[in-house]
């Protein structure tokens, strides 16, 4: 089994929310009311509520540093592609709608992989700008086959009316949220334990993969920084990834199930799956390790 980074910081940016988990629905189905069953709390899609301080754009997109106003913790979070970005009204954004100032909701699954670094670097699923004027809520997350979210919070019904996308905002058939983990967005919700409602609108996200064993890797332990760049130790974090590290003919070679990368020391551009990477700073080798830029490493983490 594949192992996995897991940042201990993130853990921390964390507030509570009237946002968090979600996923599937059949069709033609009445789903069965679950009534007073115990919630068992699952955090997976952690939602961080705060502030942009800053933007900045680079070959991924925008990059936007977030400050959570409750700790003042910072997170940086890369907007790639494959990010949704929208109001809790389920009405569809871009990163246009994103400037210093703006306050937002971010989701991200927290079994993913992350470094252990601060500010933490997080690959979002889900960003949502709230409606000031709109009381609608959104869910992110799993659902079980009753339609029942992971963390036993809310039970989700659909309708003719309920609009079902997929991440292109492309309209998809009910069929097809079978095994994907789900955006829910919805207003009006019961009081009864769980919580039911009738979705307003479903983005079906990613497809629910295996939880996967988590490893706790310090890199502060083996790392520096240098002319603002942050240099890890390229084999054990690498390994820790499930990655093969070997020197071949002065060649630094990374091979995993789908990614692999060949790098050389003091060259400021590696290869990925092929495709020419640049690099903020050249690997280096000191007391016998190979150091490379953090930037690597969250490449072979997505």
């Amino acid at each position: 089994m594949k192992k996995m980074m897991k940042v201990i910081a993130a853990s921390a940016l964390i507030s509570g929310a009237t946002v968090a988990s979600l996923s599937t629905v059949a069709a033609e189905e009445t789903p069965e009311v679950i009534e007073g069953e115990e919630v068992t709390q699952v955090e997976r899609y952690q939602p961080v509520i705060g502030k942009v301080v800053e933007t900045e754009t680079t070959e991924e997109g925008l990059t936007i540093t977030v400050e959570n106003e409750e700790n003042s913790l910072i997170t940086i979070f890369p907007l790639t592609d494959d990010v949704v970005i929208g109001s809790n009204t389920g009405e569809r954004l871009d990163t246009d709608s994103i400037e210093e100032g703006t306050e937002l909701y971010v989701f991200y699954d927290r079994t993913k992989p992350m470094l252990m670094i601060y500010p933490a670097v997080i690959y979002p699923e889900v960003v949502i700008i709230p409606d000031e004027e709109s009381v609608d809520q959104v869910k992110v997350g799993r659902f079980d086959e009753n339609y029942l979210s992971e963390d036993k919070k809310l039970q989700v019904f659909i309708n003719e009316e309920t609009v079902l996308e997929n991440k292109a905002g492309e309209a998809i058939e009910e069929a097809d949220l079978a095994g994907r983990e789900w955006a829910v967005f919805y207003d009006i919700e019961t009081k009864s334990l769980p919580a039911q409602t009738t979705a307003t609108k479903i983005i079906a996200l990613d497809p629910i993969e295996e939880d996967e064993e988590l490893v706790w890797y310090p890199i502060e332990e083996d790392s520096y920084a240098e002319n603002g760049t942050t240099m890890i130790a390229l084999r054990a974090a690498a390994e820790s990834f499930g990655y093969e590290v070997k020197w071949e003919r002065g060649t630094v070679k990374i091979s995993g199930a789908d990614k692999s990368a060949a790098l050389t020391i003091g060259e400021a551009a590696y290869q990925l799956n092929g495709e020419t990477v640049e690099l903020a700073q050249a690997p280096v080798l000191k007391e016998g390790k190979t150091y490379v830029p953090q930037a690597l490493l969250e490449e072979l983490m997505k």
